[in-house]
């Protein structure tokens, strides 16, 4: 749109540079639109340095990361044009139109936060719930904001019965549509029960490198969060690599609970793919926990594939 054009053109002339911008590519057909606007947006604003990767994932989803906490997906334009480049310049920081007050608090955030938003380029009122949110993970870099097209990436929002923008949600649980109070959603950041933490949150603390930050969460509770067994059962390796590493760091601080652990994850066995049952052998393999030695063995002499008995077999071994 030359109006997008101009706006672009307009913030190009005074933003500093280099702005740096990375975008992840994929074999979704939406991919073609992402790698348009970054060709545009580059072609108008040269000192926006842009890196492009591609993920192997197939159920990977393009998207536009503009700073290590605040991601897109969704094509800036109309509305949210401006609130985009806003955040990108990064001046003023939209910290700084926080109250001190609510900064204080979030200092004191004791665990990281997955923030989504959907919003839609025609809705008049989401730039200013996209700033809000943005002034948050400005503050406090264990918020991170994801900012959804709805239309664009329908079935997520259809997923989570998005019915009308702007519609915001907190770790999965919490839930506003329309105008957002954020010391409401400050007060939740901080007083949340870490048990009832999404499974998108504790893949982002994965994500994050701290795998150990997530054991230590659990063994001062003194129990096993229920999304874990999402990720230790998630069909992609790396997710439930992060996983199996959480438990092995349980394993060191609150072996008492591994047993949970064994339990919840022989529930599921039969229900998952054969390269899920081998990790999960693994991981019993490498806790050596007393209870899952008999589920081992009944995997050895079960009516199961040769890879998943050489994985018991395996497992078994270290008992």
């Amino acid at each position: 749109m030359a109006k997008d054009e101009k706006t672009i053109s307009e913030w190009a002339r005074h933003a500093e540079a280099p702005r740096p911008v990375s975008m992840v590519l994929t074999s979704d057909g939406r991919s073609d639109r992402f790698q348009e606007f970054g060709r545009q947006m580059t072609d108008l604003a040269p000192q926006v340095g842009l890196k492009v990767a591609h993920a192997e994932d197939d159920d990977a989803l393009p998207q536009i990361h503009i700073q290590p906490n605040i991601t897109y997906r969704a094509i800036p334009r109309d509305h949210e044009l401006k609130p985009f480049l806003k955040i990108l310049s990064g001046t003023p920081d939209m910290s700084a139109n926080r109250p001190l007050s609510d900064t204080r608090v979030l200092e004191k955030l004791p665990m990281p936060a997955v923030i989504k938003v959907y919003i839609s380029p025609e809705c008049p009122f989401c730039p200013q719930t996209v700033e809000s949110l943005a002034s948050l993970a400005a503050a406090q870099e264990m918020i991170h904001l994801i900012i959804i097209d709805a239309a664009m990436f329908q079935e997520q929002a259809v997923a989570d019965e998005v019915t009308s923008v702007p519609t915001v949600f907190l770790d999965d649980h919490f839930r506003w549509t329309g105008a957002i109070q954020l010391p409401e959603l400050i007060d939740i950041l901080v007083n949340r029960d870490p048990a009832q933490l999404s499974s998108e949150t504790l893949k982002q603390i994965l994500y994050d490198g701290k795998a150990a930050q997530l054991a230590g969460m659990m063994a001062e509770s003194g129990a096993v969060f229920p999304a874990l067994y999402e990720l230790l059962t998630h069909p992609l390796w790396p997710v439930r690599l992060g996983a199996m590493v959480t438990v092995e760091y349980l394993a060191e601080l609150r072996s008492d609970l591994i047993g949970e652990v064994v339990e919840g994850l022989w529930e599921q066995f039969d229900a998952v793919e054969d390269p899920v049952k081998g990790d999960i052998l693994y991981l019993f393999g490498e806790t050596a926990h007393p209870d899952a030695l008999a589920k081992t063995q009944a995997v050895i002499q079960g009516a199961y594939a040769d890879v998943v008995k050489e994985a018991a077999r395996d497992a078994a071994a270290a008992f």
